[in-house]
């Protein structure tokens, strides 16, 4: 076992602090309180951090870092790479944290000689850390702060941070214009993607008939229809068939980072099991979630705002991508149900 005291120790004698930051949106914005814990507990140190380009986009405007180095993606060649390790190389005296769990990342501190590199023990990868937890089946909150306690950091903040500047604000009030959104418009989310794979998309017609079930029922409500690569069609379809009172930013080439001010100004999100779950739980929104082939208990975290909503069938959670039998998770996730659960919200002045 890891004594944190004496790690605390090893980290303070070191002038700069490399952080490996996750991959999926989701994951990021759930280790948010524990880059914020180093930060608070190593005010003096320089503040590295790197992984993904989509990784700084969601990071951006939270003032914890003093550098990002974006990791080129697989296909960019080896002489990218060798640039990649080059760059985090320059820097010396190096406490390193990996919160991936994967061999290639730790073989990137490795081989950037980093002295100190602290990690979940997985694939093998011990062997090329020099400091290494056992991992625990647990929620993703206790998950990275486990490692952030061991890391010698005091655990003193527990929010999820995510934050937006002027520039985003400024390209959505461009959106707010061009859709002509008014003050007492209500605003919904409805996010029909999900990055992880087909089993995690509810049914667009459901997006569909809810969305025409909530125009019925509560009165200026209009919705911003999200969709990331690749989900474009399906967002374009749920646009079209809900009229005039959707707004299809999958296609205003917002990004990560800029799209953050449109869940600031919604009232209510309805998302599949994807990252654009974590916005919105972020900025304390209500956040309705349906779950089909993912278990709800793995992120059983960040509860306040959070109400999931499921088709219990045997097959589920299969955890799978792709559906082999016959979506029933999903297709059988009926919107009323959905609705039921909205309206019993509103009853009770959660949004």
């Amino acid at each position: 076992m890891l004594d944190s005291e004496k790690m605390h120790l090893l980290v303070k004698n070191q002038s700069t602090i490399v952080v490996r930051v996750p991959n999926w949106v989701g994951d990021i914005v759930m280790v948010t309180p524990s880059l914020r814990n180093l930060k608070n507990t190593y005010p003096e140190k320089q503040f590295i951090a790197t992984g993904r380009a989509n990784c700084f986009d969601v990071l951006r405007s939270n003032e914890i870092f003093d550098d990002f180095i974006i990791k080129p993606a697989k296909n960019a060649g080896i002489a990218a790479y060798l640039n990649y390790i080059q760059e985090l190389h320059r820097y010396n005296n190096v406490a390193s944290l990996l919160y991936t769990n994967s061999f290639s990342t730790a073989w990137d501190f490795f081989l950037a000689r980093f002295p100190i590199r602290m990690g979940y023990k997985n694939e093998m990868r011990e062997f090329v850390l020099t400091h290494s937890l056992v991992k625990h089946k647990e929620p993703m909150d206790q998950y990275y702060s486990r490692l952030t306690r061991a890391f010698g950091a005091e655990i003193t903040a527990t929010d999820l941070e995510i934050n937006f500047d002027e520039q985003s604000i400024q390209i959505f009030n461009i959106v707010e214009k061009k859709y002509q959104i008014k003050q007492d418009d209500v605003m919904i989310g409805l996010n029909p993607g999900a990055g992880f794979g087909e089993t995690r998309k509810w049914i667009k017609h459901h997006f569909v008939d809810l969305a025409e079930m909530m125009g019925q029922t509560f009165p200026n409500v209009r919705f911003f229809v999200f969709g990331g690569p690749g989900d474009e069609e399906r967002a374009d379809f749920i646009s079209r068939e809900i009229g005039d009172k959707a707004i299809n930013l999958s296609r205003e080439s917002l990004g990560l980072h800029n799209i953050k001010p449109f869940f600031d100004r919604m009232q209510l999100f309805v998302t599949g099991d994807s990252g654009l779950r974590w916005y919105s739980l972020s900025m304390s929104k209500p956040t309705v979630v349906l779950f089909g082939a993912s278990d709800p208990n793995l992120t059983h975290c960040f509860l306040d705002n959070f109400y999931p909503v499921r088709n219990e069938v045997h097959c589920s959670p299969c955890k799978n991508r792709v559906c082999p039998t016959d979506f029933a998770c999903m297709i059988g996730l009926k919107p009323k149900k959905v609705l039921d659960l909205i309206k019993k919200l509103k009853n009770q002045n959660v949004w």
